[in-house]
C-alpha cells in the first residue's frame, strides 16, 4: 500500500515537474525569440488560467504587445527622422542650431556651401562669427534677429536668427542676391518714374512762371507808368513763386541751406505749442507731451518749428469735426530720439500712404495741396541725419514719427576742431562766412577763386588742411584743387565741399586716402572727420 502511494506520488511529481518545466521552457524560448526580433512567436491563450504559469503566459503576451507597439512607434519615428533629415539637408537655405554662446551644435549640408566654405571648416562648437570671418563675410545688422551678410564677390546672404525655448537659437541663412538685385532694379525704375513725374511737374510750374515773365516783359514795352507798376508787381510775384518752388525742391533734395544749432528738444517742442494752437481750429485739441529726460539735438530750429507746424496742420485737415492731435517726445534707442505727431483723423488708405512723401503728390479732395509738404519734411529730416516713418490706417488716424540723432556732447565742436594752417577756397560769401565761424581762431588763409588758390598752393608753405568748394565760378575746380594740394604736400588733408556732390570722386584722389567729400553746409561733424584723418598720420 505504502509502495503504491509512493509510486503514485512520484508519478504525480514527475508529471507536475515535467509540465511546469515544459511551460517554463516554452515561455523562456518565446522570450528569447522575441528578444532577437521574432515577433511571430505566440503562446496559447486560455490555458493555466489562475495559476502562476498562466500569469507568466499573460505577462509574455503583454510584453509582446508592448514590443509590437514600440516597433510601430520606432518605424514611425524613423520615417519622420528620415523625412526631417532629407528636408534638413536638401533645403536651399543654410541651417544651424546654436548654443547660448552662439557655438554651432548642428548644421545642414547647405550651410558651408552657402558661405563658400569647405565642409570641414564647419565643425561642431565653431562659432558663427568665426565662420563669417573665415569666409570674409561682412555682417550688417538690421532689425532685431535680422542681418545681411555681404561677400566681396557681391553675394548677399540674409541671416535670420530666432531663439529656442530650450536655450540657444536657430539660424537660417538665405541667398538673396538675385532678389536684392531685382529689388534694386525695381527701385531704380521707380526712381526714374518719380524723377520723370517731378521733371514734368517742375517743367509745368516753371513754364507757367516763365510764361508770366515773358508776357509781362512784352507788355512793359508799351505800358503806361501806372500799367508798368502793376506789371512789375506781377513779375515780382512770379519771381517769389519761382524762388519758393526752388527752395521746396532743394528741401526735398536735401540741399537746402541749414543753420543748425544745439538745442533742448523738449524746450523746442513746448515752445512752439502756442504757435500751433493759434493755427488750429478751436474744435481740435492739442496735447504736448515732452519727455521725462532732456535730449540735446543739433537742428535748424526754424526748419524744425516749420516741420512741426506743417505736420499739425496736415493732421488737422484729416480731422472732420472735433478731434485731437498729440505731439510726444519719445526716446528711441541709445543714440536717437523721436517726435511723434499723432491724430485721430480719417487716416490714409494704403495706396495714399505708399505715395505720401512723393513730391507733387497730394490727396486733398479739393486739389489745393502742392504735394511738397511731406517731401520737404522728409528732405529736412534726412539732411539733418534722421529719418521719418508714417503709420496710418484708413479710418484710424495717422502717426508721423521723426527720428532725430542725439547730440552726444556740446563740447565736440571745440575738441575736434582742426588745428594748423588751413586754406579755405570758397567763392560764395555766405558759405565763406559760415566756414569762418566754424573754424574759429584757426590759422586761416582764404582764396576766392581757383587761380588765387593755385598761386597760394604753389608759393606758400604747405597747408595742414585744404577746404575747397567743388564749384568755383563756372568751373568744377574742386577736384583740381585737391590734386594740386596733394602734389605740393602729400600729408595735407583735403575736404571737397558741395551742395551737389557727385557720387564718386576721381579714383586717384580716392586712393590717396587724404581726400574726403563733404555735403554743404559744412558742419562740426565734417571738421571732426578731417581731424580724425589727420590724426592717423
Amino acid at each position: 500500500m505504502t509502495l503504491n502511494l509512493t509510486l503514485i506520488a512520484a508519478a504525480q511529481a514527475a508529471f507536475v515537474s515535467g509540465h511546469v518545466t515544459a511551460n517554463l521552457r516554452a515561455i523562456s524560448d518565446a522570450m528569447m525569440r522575441l528578444a532577437v526580433g521574432d515577433r511571430s512567436i505566440r503562446l496559447p491563450r486560455g490555458e493555466h488560467a489562475g495559476c502562476e504559469i498562466g500569469k507568466l503566459f499573460h505577462a509574455f503576451r503583454a510584453f509582446r504587445a508592448n514590443t509590437l507597439r514600440l516597433d510601430r512607434s520606432n518605424r514611425q519615428l524613423a520615417q519622420k527622422n528620415a523625412l526631417f533629415e532629407n528636408l534638413y539637408n536638401d533645403m536651399s537655405d543654410g541651417l544651424a542650431i546654436l548654443s547660448n554662446d552662439e557655438k554651432i551644435i548642428a548644421h545642414n549640408n547647405r550651410l558651408p556651401k552657402l558661405l563658400s566654405l569647405r565642409a570641414t571648416t564647419v565643425r561642431t562648437r565653431t562659432s558663427l562669427a568665426q565662420l563669417l570671418e573665415a569666409g570674409n563675410w561682412t555682417r550688417w545688422d538690421r532689425s532685431e534677429g535680422f542681418a545681411d551678410l555681404h561677400h566681396p564677390s557681391g553675394t548677399v546672404v540674409e541671416l535670420r536668427q530666432s531663439p529656442l525655448s530650450t536655450g540657444g537659437a536657430v539660424a537660417l541663412l538665405s541667398d538673396v542676391s538675385e532678389r536684392r538685385q531685382l529689388e534694386e532694379h525695381l527701385q531704380s525704375v521707380r526712381r526714374i518714374e518719380g524723377l520723370g513725374r517731378i521733371a514734368g511737374e517742375v517743367a509745368h510750374d516753371f513754364g507757367n512762371i516763365l510764361s508770366t515773365v515773358s508776357t509781362n516783359l512784352h507788355l512793359l514795352e508799351n505800358a503806361t507808368p501806372e500799367r508798368a507798376a502793376h506789371l512789375h508787381h506781377t513779375l515780382a510775384n512770379a519771381l517769389d513763386l519761382g524762388t519758393s518752388l526752388t527752395q521746396r525742391l532743394l528741401a526735398f533734395a536735401r540741399r537746402q541751406r541749414l543753420d543748425p544749432e544745439i538745442m533742448n528738444l523738449n524746450e523746442l517742442v513746448t515752445g512752439i505749442e502756442d504757435l500751433i494752437a493759434l493755427a488750429l481750429d478751436d474744435r481740435i485739441s492739442l496735447h504736448i507731451f515732452p519727455a521725462s529726460e532732456q535730449f540735446a539735438v543739433r537742428l535748424d530750429p526754424g526748419q524744425m518749428e516749420s516741420t512741426l507746424l506743417n505736420l499739425c496742420l496736415n493732421a488737422s485737415q484729416a480731422i472732420e469735426g472735433e478731434g485731437n492731435i498729440w505731439v510726444r517726445v519719445v526716446p528711441s534707442g541709445s543714440d536717437m530720439v523721436s517726435i511723434e505727431v499723432q491724430d485721430d483723423g480719417r487716416g490714409m488708405p494704403a495706396e495714399v500712404l505708399a505715395r505720401a512723401m512723393e513730391p507733387f503728390y497730394s490727396a486733398r479732395p479739393d486739389g489745393t495741396g502742392t504735394g511738397l509738404g511731406l517731401a520737404m519734411i522728409f528732405g529736412f529730416i534726412r539732411q539733418s541725419g534722421g529719418d521719418i516713418k508714417i503709420h496710418s490706417q484708413h479710418g484710424h488716424g495717422t502717426t508721423v514719427r521723426l527720428l532725430i540723432p542725439l547730440w552726444q556732447s556740446t563740447d565736440c565742436s571745440e575738441v575736434m576742431k582742426p588745428a594748423g594752417r588751413i586754406l579755405l577756397i570758397e567763392d560764395n560769401m555766405q558759405d565763406l562766412a559760415h566756414a569762418r565761424r566754424l573754424l574759429g581762431d584757426a590759422e586761416l588763409i582764404e582764396a576766392k577763386s581757383a587761380e588765387e588758390a593755385e598761386n597760394l598752393l604753389r608759393d606758400a608753405s604747405p597747408f595742414d588742411y585744404v577746404l575747397t568748394d567743388l564749384h568755383l565760378g563756372n568751373d568744377i575746380a574742386g577736384w583740381r584743387m585737391a590734386g594740386e594740394a596733394l602734389r605740393h604736400s602729400p600729408d595735407t588733408v583735403i575736404a571737397v565741399v558741395s551742395g551737389h556732390m557727385p557720387e564718386n570722386m576721381p579714383e586717384a584722389l580716392a586712393q590717396s586716402g587724404r581726400v574726403v567729400s563733404v555735403a554743404k553746409p559744412l558742419d562740426h561733424a565734417a571738421l571732426a572727420r578731417l581731424t580724425e584723418l589727420k590724426s592717423t598720420e
